[in-house]
């Protein structure tokens, strides 16, 4: 038992030999042996490349004769005689050894001891305003080493060797994005990444989305850091500016813009879009007439015109508890809320109270719209995909047909006193559906059975 401790202990403290041989699948004879960090590259500054990288050997134990190719990630080698090493650029952090043609491979970590510390930064600037000369900076790291300062994109900028003495004054290009590296023990550090900007960097956060009939709050910061006393700042809003307002509230969709100038006259600018989300319509369908106590179904339906939207429903019965989907068994008179929330995270409420009513009237009276009940009449219902729909009278009426998922079937204006609707040419599913009617400022809703 203890030769296992102390061989598991020296397997775990080498690191990089004889690393586990995980997802040992089909039992071939593939091993990686031994993986570090091999010579790093440096391209040619003739090629306007010199970003450096680090490169990974590994080397494969393996069947000679049972493959000639080996993949390595995505490299390709032709096996040349087993073991064989073979280098990757760059370093993943994980490895797939493959023998090309068989089902032999296997998968391991990338375990190496950390690259080396990345320069820094011992005195300059990154942030300058029009007309401004920034001093030249000073850069700390590796003694005896050279600076490789390059763009993001690797293309060049400058190499400059540094002895140690941080008397060296380092010029540099204006505004940019840079990475330095140093070459230590044949190993390219962790980049020091520099971002050189001109005027305050201002950024504004915050949510920029809301509800309708909501709002949101937007603040700034300055460099990363709130705004301070020595800031003036200025908003640009649909109403007019906001003066020296360190964050604003908005309910209002529009593109928001903000300029913030220091006390030496730097400035910086922000901007960000600020959109509001459509809250849903909600409706109670009729149902059958409370009568002695006896329970009836209760069904909302939330809907956005010309959207598709998932909805979730909260209703709150007449003793304050919650009861949650779309239908609920109502056994008790009163009052009756639901709360209907879309996919966006906006929510509508809607009430409606239930009465004892035994003459064959419904028993509901609308907490809205009292004079919305048994406003038409709609039949056959149910039906194979096409009813009729009458009103008291002729006016102007838009005739909307929804599924239960809230998703738009029919939409039509109509003004006649008897409207006849077709839908069987759209071969629409057998369920339930939904009809909206909007009279001026008055919505009614009906339940309609497609068979």
């Amino acid at each position: 038992m203890n030769y296992i401790y102390t061989l598991l202990s020296f397997m775990l403290w080498v690191g990089l030999f004889f690393p586990t041989n995980l997802t040992a699948q089909n039992d071939c004879n593939l091993t990686v042996s031994y993986m570090n960090y091999g010579q790093a590259i440096f391209p040619s500054p003739l090629s306007g490349l010199c970003l450096p990288q680090n490169t990974l050997d590994v080397e494969i134990i393996y069947q000679e004769d049972i493959g000639d190719s080996l993949k390595v990630n995505n490299a390709r080698f032709a096996a040349t005689g087993s073991p064989q090493v073979v280098q990757l650029t760059g370093v993943p952090q994980e490895l797939i050894v493959e023998i090309i043609g068989t089902d032999c491979f296997r998968f391991l970590d990338v375990d190496l001891p950390p690259l080396p510390s990345a320069p820094y930064m011992v005195e300059g600037d990154t942030i300058f305003c029009t007309g401004e000369i920034l001093p030249p900076m000073r850069l700390g790291g590796h003694a005896n080493s050279t600076f490789y300062w390059t763009n993001r994109d690797g293309s060049c900028v400058q190499s400059l060797y540094f002895s140690g003495q941080y008397n060296e004054e380092w010029t540099y290009p204006l505004t940019g994005e840079y990475a330095v590296y140093q070459y230590i023990d044949g190993k390219i550090t962790k980049p020091l990444e520099i971002n050189i900007v001109e005027g305050l960097p201002v950024e504004i956060i915050g949510e920029f989305e809301f509800c309708e009939g909501d709002n949101t709050r937007l603040d700034i910061l300055v460099d990363g850091e709130l705004p301070t006393a020595s800031h003036s700042i200025v908003w640009k809003t649909p109403t007019g500016d906001v003066i020296d307002a360190t964050a604003i509230s908005t309910d209002v969709e529009y593109w928001y813009m903000v300029e913030v100038t220091d006390d030496e006259g730097c400035s910086g600018t922000a901007k960000v879009f600020v959109q509001q989300n459509d809250a849903p319509e909600v409706s109670i369908l009729d149902h059958e007439p409370f009568c002695d106590g006896n329970a009836i179904e209760l069904t909302a339906q939330g809907s956005n015109t010309g959207l598709a939207n998932a909805y979730t429903y909260r209703w709150q019965i007449p003793d304050g508890t919650y009861r949650y989907g779309q239908s609920i068994e109502a056994a008790a008179a009163g009052i009756y809320k639901v709360k209907v929330t879309n996919d966006n995270g906006c929510s509508s409420t809607k009430s409606i109270e239930l009465v004892e009513d035994c003459t064959g009237g419904g028993g509901t009276v609308s907490t809205e719209n009292p004079e919305d009940n048994d406003a038409f009449a709609l039949y056959p219902n149910p039906n194979k995909g096409t009813f009729n729909m009458v009103f008291p009278n002729a006016a102007d009426r838009q005739v909307t047909l929804f599924s239960t998922f809230g998703q738009l079937i029919y939409n039509a204006q109509h003004s006649t006193q008897t409207v006849d609707i077709d839908l069987r040419d759209m071969s629409l599913p057998a369920g339930t559906y939904i009809v909206q009617v909007h009279e001026g400022s008055l919505m009614l809703m009906r339940k309609v059975v497609i068979l």
